[in-house]
C-alpha cells in the first residue's frame, strides 16, 4: 500500500510541541521548509520500503496510485532495475536457467540470432515485465525472486521460462515502431 507523508509537519506531536508558524493547526518537523515536501512511501513485491518526495500534494497523490496499481497488476518494474539493457538481464538469467545440453544449445541460437539484434539494446522496462529463471523460490505473497541473478517478477501458476521470454520478444520484433 502506497502512503502519502508530510515531511514538513508531525502526524503525531506531543502536547508541549510549538505551531507552526506558517501552517496553522499543524506542528513543524525538523525538515521543516528543507526539500521536497510530500513523500510517497510503499514497499516493492521484494518488501523492501522504497520512498519518492515531490514538492506538490496532487503529484504525489497521483505517484501513489501509479505505483499501487502497477504493484497490483504485478506489473511493477524498480525504477534501478528498469535501466538496465535486455542483454545484460538476459545473461543473468542464462547462467542462471537451468537447461540440458541441446536446450542451452537453443536458447544460445535464439539469443544471438533473434532476439539479441532486435532488442539487446534496449532498456529493460521497454521490453517486457520483471521475469524469474527456474531456480527461482517463492518469497512470500505473490512474487518469486532469483537469489544469483536478482531477478523476480510476479507468480502465476508456474514461474515464467524461456518460452514467455521467446514469444514476448517476437511480439515485441513484430509490432510497428
Amino acid at each position: 500500500m502506497a502512503s502519502i507523508y508530510d515531511r514538513w509537519h508531525k502526524t503525531r506531536p506531543t502536547a508541549d510541541d510549538a505551531q507552526c508558524p506558517e501552517h496553522k493547526g499543524k506542528v513543524a518537523t525538523a525538515d521543516h521548509g528543507k526539500g521536497k515536501r510530500w513523500q510517497v512511501r510503499y514497499r516493492d513485491p521484494a518488501g523492501e520500503q522504497r520512498k519518492e518526495n515531490f514538492e506538490r500534494k496532487t503529484d504525489a497523490d497521483r505517484r501513489a496510485a501509479e505505483l499501487q496499481s502497477s504493484i497490483n497488476a504485478g506489473a511493477y518494474v524498480d525504477p534501478v532495475d528498469a535501466k538496465e539493457i535486455f542483454r545484460e538481464v538476459a545473461e543473468r538469467w542464462r547462467a542462471c536457467a537451468v537447461h540440458s545440453d541441446s536446450t542451452k544449445e537453443r536458447v544460445d541460437r535464439a539469443l544471438r540470432l533473434h532476439i539479441y539484434p532486435v532488442l539487446g539494446g534496449t532498456v529493460r522496462s521497454q521490453v517486457l515485465r520483471p521475469q524469474t529463471c527456474r531456480r527461482g523460490s517463492r518469497t512470500g505473497g505473490s512474487t518469486w525472486r532469483c537469489p544469483p541473478c536478482g531477478l523476480s517478477g510476479p507468480t502465476s501458476r508456474r514461474p515464467s521460462g524461456w518460452r514467455s521470454w521467446t514469444a514476448r520478444s517476437r511480439q515485441a520484433a513484430d509490432a510497428p515502431p
